[in-house]
C-alpha cells in the first residue's frame, strides 16, 4: 500500500527513471509475456518518492508504489498500454529504485514510452483520469501525488530482464496546500476546515500522458473539506491536495474552521497561481467564533452486525419520509469506519433539523455484502442549533419477527395478506393473530363417512437479500401445538412442515404445498397466545436463500397419540403457535 504521508516538493520536481535495454534478437518475438525491470533514479532536488521526509517537503519511494507504462509504436498505436510496474527495491539513500512488470513480447522497432504514477482511475487511449476528493482528512495520501513522465521517443523495444538505456522524467501534476495553525481563537479544537475556491479544484482530473507539460483539466467541486480524524489545535499542520489552477489576487479563497460547538468567522486569502508540483504554505490563525456551528447529529454504532445479520455491515445511511438528507442518504452512504462515528451537519438556515425533530425518528439502513436491513432510530429532543449525540440501534437480524407490532385478528378460514394488521409482506391461511404471537391451524372434519380437512399456513415476507445474492441462512423460532382430544379419550397431535416458498407473492392457501420442506415434525405439546411456547428450534440451516425466498410454516397433517382402534376425531382445530423468529446469514 502507498504510504499516506507522501508529499510533493516545493518546486516543480522531476524524477528520473532509468530503463535499460539489453541486446535483442532479430526476428519475430516470442508470444509469451516477458518480465521487465526498470530503474528509477532521483531527479532534480528530490531525495525519494512517496513517503514524507524529515524535512516535510521531500518525498521518497515506499513499498507498494506503482507506475503505469505505455509503449506506442512509430504509428502511434499501443504495443501495450497501462501496464503496472511495482516497486521492487530502493537503495539506502533512495538514490535509485527498481520497478518490475510484465509486458507482451515486443517486436523490434522504435517506440515512444509514456508513464504515469500512480495507476489512474480510468484511461481511454492516452487520456487518463484521477479523482481528487472534495473531502480529505488533512494528511497527504500518496495516491493523490499524480505524476506524468516526459515521453521518451525513438527508444528500442523492452526485453526480458533489466533494461538500462531508457530515461523517464516525471513531473508532479497536483498542487499541495500546507496549512499550519499558529494560533486558535475559536476557543476549542478544530474538527474540520472548509476552503471555498472561485473555480473547481476537486473532482475528476483528466490529463494526456503524451504531454507532461500540459495543465490538467478538472471537473467537480469548488470546495475542499478537511475532516480530521482527531481535532487539530495550535502547532498542528495539515495538508490539502488540489488540482493546479491559476488565480488572480482578486480571486478570493474563503477559509472557515469548525469545532465541536462553534464555527469560526470566515477569512479570505488572495488567489495565486497554484502550479502543478508546488506547495503553498499557509499560516492560518483560526479566528474567533462567528456563531454556533449549526446543528450536528452525531451517530455512534459499536455493533458490527456479525452476531445478528450474520456478516459485517459495510455501509449505512438514513431516511426520513419527505426529508432530503443528502449526505448520509442512500445516494451518499457512510462507509463503516473503525471509530463507528457518523454525523449529519446542517447549517443554521436549514429547516431539516426542525423537520426531523417533528418526525421524531429516522430509519437507518445497514448494508452488508449480501443484504440491506433497516431499523428505526429515535431522535429524542434535538438541540437546534447545537451538537447532538445519538447511539444507533444495533444491527438487526436478516429477518426477525416477534409480532409485537401486530394487531389482533380472530381466527379466520380465509387466505389473506397481513399488511392491514401490521405485518406487511406476510401471508396467512386459516390463521389467528394476537398482539405478540401468530398461529395457523388445521381443521379436521374427518368421520366415518366423509373427509373435510383444511390446512393453514404462515408465510413471511421475502428475505431482504440483494438481487443476485444466494446465501445459506440460519433460522430460529419458538413453537408449540396443543394436543387435541377425540372420542374414547383419544389424543391427537398435528404435523408441522417448515420450509421455503420461492417466488410467490401475497397470500397462499394452506392447501397448497410449499416449494421446499426443510423439516416435518410434531411440535411439543402446549402453547397459546399468552404463555411461553414449549419448544425452541435453533440454527436450522437453509442453503440457497435469495431475495425471492420466503419462510413458511404449515399445519400439514395429524396423527393419533393415544387411544384405541375405534377412537376417532371429528370437527376439531389443531393450532400451531409461532413466535420469536430470527434469521441470520450463516457465517460459515
Amino acid at each position: 500500500m502507498r504510504n499516506k504521508y507522501r508529499i510533493l516538493l516545493l518546486a516543480a520536481s522531476i524524477l528520473t527513471i532509468g530503463c535499460t535495454q539489453t541486446p535483442y534478437n532479430e526476428g519475430t518475438p516470442e508470444s509469451r509475456p516477458i518480465n521487465v525491470e526498470i530503474t528509477a533514479r532521483a531527479g532534480i532536488g528530490i531525495e525519494s518518492r512517496t513517503a514524507l521526509g524529515d524535512d516535510g517537503i521531500s518525498v521518497r519511494w515506499s513499498p507498494g508504489d506503482r507506475i503505469t507504462l505505455w509503449a506506442l509504436d512509430a504509428g502511434g498505436a499501443a504495443s501495450f498500454e497501462a501496464q503496472p510496474f511495482e516497486l521492487r527495491h530502493y537503495d539506502a539513500t533512495y538514490d535509485e529504485a527498481r520497478f518490475t512488470g510484465t509486458v507482451p513480447a515486443m517486436a523490434q522497432g522504435s517506440y515512444t514510452y509514456c508513464a504515469v504514477s500512480p495507476q489512474p482511475a480510468t484511461y481511454d487511449g492516452t487520456r487518463v483520469t484521477y479523482e481528487i476528493p472534495a473531502e480529505q482528512n488533512g494528511t497527504f495520501d500518496g495516491s493523490l501525488d499524480v505524476m506524468v513522465a516526459e515521453p521518451v521517443a525513438d527508444a528500442p523495444a523492452l526485453v526480458e530482464g533489466l533494461n538500462s538505456n531508457l530515461s523517464l522524467r516525471f513531473r508532479h501534476k497536483i498542487h499541495l496546500l500546507r496549512i499550519r495553525i499558529p494560533g486558535n481563537q475559536l476557543g476549542e479544537p478544530v474538527t474540520r476546515l472548509t476552503l471555498k475556491f472561485p473555480v473547481p479544484v476537486a473532482g475528476t482530473m483528466s490529463l494526456d500522458i503524451t504531454d507532461a507539460e500540459a495543465t490538467p483539466t478538472i471537473n467537480g467541486s469548488n470546495q475542499i473539506t478537511l475532516r480530521f480524524d482527531q481535532p487539530k489545535d495550535v502547532g498542528d499542520v495539515v495538508y490539502a491536495a488540489i488540482a493546479p489552477v491559476a488565480l488572480e489576487e482578486s480571486d478570493l479563497i474563503e477559509i472557515t474552521a469548525t469545532g465541536e460547538l462553534y464555527e469560526s468567522e470566515t477569512r479570505t486569502m488572495p488567489g495565486k497561481d497554484f502550479q502543478a508540483g508546488h506547495i503553498t504554505p499557509i499560516a492560518y490563525t483560526v479566528p474567533g467564533a462567528g456563531g454556533p456551528v449549526g446543528t450536528i447529529i452525531r451517530f455512534s454504532l459499536k455493533d458490527t452486525g456479525v452476531n445478528t445479520l450474520g456478516e459485517a455491515v459495510e455501509k449505512l445511511w438514513f431516511a426520513a419520509d419527505g426529508i432530503t438528507l443528502d449526505e448520509g442518504s442512500e445516494a451518499k452512504p457512510f462507509t463503516v469506519n473503525d471509530k463507528g462515528e457518523y454525523e449529519l451537519v446542517f447549517p443554521n438556515d436549514s429547516d431539516i433539523p426542525a423537520r426531523l425533530q417533528q418526525a421524531g425518528a429516522l430509519t437507518v439502513y445497514y448494508d452488508s455484502e449480501h443484504a440491506t436491513v433497516s431499523k428505526s432510530c429515535t431522535l429524542g429532543t434535538l438541540t437546534i442549533p447545537g451538537v447532538n449525540h445519538i447511539t444507533l440501534p444495533n444491527v438487526p437480524y436478516l429477518f426477525e419477527e416477534d409480532f409485537s407490532g401486530a394487531s389482533n385478528h380472530d381466527y379466520s378460514n380465509s387466505t389473506d395478506e397481513l399488511s392491514g394488521i401490521g405485518l406487511p409482506g406476510w401471508g396467512a391461511s386459516r390463521y389467528e393473530v394476537q398482539s405478540g404471537r401468530a398461529a395457523c391451524y388445521m381443521y379436521v372434519g374427518t368421520n366415518t363417512s366423509s373427509i373435510d380437512n383444511r390446512r393453514g399456513r404462515l408465510d413471511t415476507p421475502f428475505l431482504p437479500l440483494k438481487e443476485g445474492a444466494s446465501v445459506s441462512i440460519k433460522v430460529s423460532y419458538n413453537i408449540g401445538a396443543p394436543i387435541v382430544s377425540g372420542t374414547l379419550s383419544s389424543q391427537w397431535s398435528v404435523t408441522c412442515e417448515f420450509g421455503t416458498q420461492v417466488g410467490t407473492e401475497g397470500a397462499i392457501s394452506g392447501d397448497t404445498d410449499m416449494t421446499q420442506v426443510v423439516e416435518r415434525f410434531t411440535p411439543a405439546d402446549g402453547g397459546d397466545f399468552t404463555n411461553p411456547l414449549p419448544q425452541s428450534k435453533t440454527d436450522i440451516l437453509l442453503t440457497g436463500a435469495t431475495s425471492a425466498t420466503r419462510l413458511t410454516w404449515r399445519a400439514a397433517d395429524y396423527q393419533k397419540v393415544s387411544g384405541g382402534w375405534f377412537s376417532t376425531i371429528t370437527a376439531k382445530y389443531f393450532y400451531i403457535y409461532i413466535d420469536d423468529i430470527k434469521v441470520s446469514i450463516a457465517n460459515q
